[in-house]
């Protein structure tokens, strides 16, 4: 079967499922738009994709080669609606469907690559829900269409049920959909990555390493990590905290550490490659995340999964389909989202509870048994062979 995938590669976990795909003998193709993720050039050659006999296609959509009309036709391609370029990069992405005749075409991403993927009128398409694409509380009024018209792919595969009730909401009128959390690789991320030499370049003298792994970007409140770690840092001088991602905030999230006073207790590790998120991840004693999710459809992040197969207790933001899972399997923290006070005092109960460790090793053993990458393959696979029958 031949499954094209549409999706920038740049993001690792779309990679992780092409690769995995390519490995259980399905054919996969990866296409995208010039200009997704801000890349108008062909990207280099990704050596686990070109390994595994993934093939990448960036798909041109400015008509002209002059130079300044090329960067007005950057900014009018990016508009969602009134886009002069609408049709035609349709009409490029339905060519190219023709061209490469896949058996199914999944989306990575609803109200981007699923609306586009809606505007091909190909079919079988499958378009997937990820993170933060039907959660937001206030949305654009573009947006909004866009996720509609996704809504008319031949099956959207949503994280939690949750999903299926916000698309509701927003006024989609989807007709199949298909329930399944995404899974992560427990070989990948292990607690046997854990290594006391880079606990030692980050900790120095201290004690405990808390992680928080997200792009820097507005969305995810990466501030009220940064404000805990000021005000647990007043009476827990021996704690560091570790801050994984890149992103547009940076600056703005690096000024309000020197406004705290608190810079030689935060690191920023900038992007990073998989492998070292894994090694950082299996060193840290506890991972926070931020994100405030109003909706759901997007699950339960990667991030925090990766870190409970990691063998890492997480503090996350309590929301419905959290809450459900911590209820359920009993291991972690929830604190209100947005509340400062409320992390500083979760986060020191997981720090101060003897059982820690234990409740380390329980994550790792739910995500083995529920949330194993393997499993979201044979689930996807199956949901494939549904949909090409």
């Amino acid at each position: 079967m031949k499954i094209c995938i549409f999706r920038h590669p740049e993001t690792i976990h779309v990679r992780k499922w092409a690769v995995s795909l390519a490995k259980e003998g399905f054919k996969v193709n990866i296409v995208y738009f010039e200009g997704d993720l801000d890349a108008w050039e062909p990207l280099p050659v990704f050596s686990d994709l070109e390994k595994a006999g993934v093939k990448v296609e960036m798909l041109k959509i400015r008509k002209t080669k002059i130079g300044i009309l090329r960067k007005i036709e950057k900014r009018l391609i990016r508009l969602p609606f009134l886009n002069p370029y609408s049709n035609f990069q349709a009409k490029v992405l339905k060519d190219y469907l023709k061209r490469t005749n896949p058996n199914i075409l999944h989306s990575f991403g609803f109200d981007y690559y699923g609306f586009w993927g809606v505007r091909t009128g190909f079919s079988p398409h499958l378009a997937t829900v990820l993170g933060s694409d039907i959660s937001e509380h206030e949305m654009s009024y573009s947006k909004k269409n866009r996720v509609i018209t996704a809504a008319n792919a031949d099956c959207i595969h949503l994280h939690d049920k949750y999903g299926q009730k916000r698309l509701l909401q927003l006024g989609a009128k989807p007709t199949n959909f298909h329930i399944h959390q995404w899974g992560v690789n427990t070989n990948f991320y292990n607690p046997k990555f854990r290594s006391e030499k880079i606990r030692k370049e980050f900790l120095g003298d201290n004690q405990f390493l808390i992680s928080c792994i997200r792009n820097l970007r507005p969305l995810y409140n990466l501030h009220i990590f940064l404000r805990a770690a000021h005000k647990i840092l007043e009476s827990y001088p021996q704690i560091h905290f570790l801050l994984v991602g890149q992103g547009p905030q940076r600056k703005e999230l690096e000024n309000l550490v020197m406004k705290l006073g608190i810079k030689n207790k935060i690191t920023f590790t900038g992007g990073v490659s998989s492998k070292e998120v894994a090694t950082f991840l299996a060193c840290s004693d506890v991972v926070v995340d931020t994100y405030q999710a109003k909706h759901g459809g997007g699950g339960i992040g990667m991030g925090i999964l990766e870190a409970m197969a990691s063998g890492v207790p997480p503090v996350t933001v309590s929301n419905p389909w959290i809450d459900n899972l911590m209820t359920k399997y009993e291991f972690g923290y929830r604190y209100k989202g947005g509340n400062v006070s409320d992390l500083v005092s979760k986060l020191l109960m997981l720090l101060e509870n003897p059982q820690r460790k234990v409740l380390g090793k329980k994550c790792r053993e739910v995500v083995l048994e529920n949330y194993d990458w393997q499993n979201s393959i044979n689930h996807i696979k199956n949901l494939y062979d549904e949909l090409n029958k």
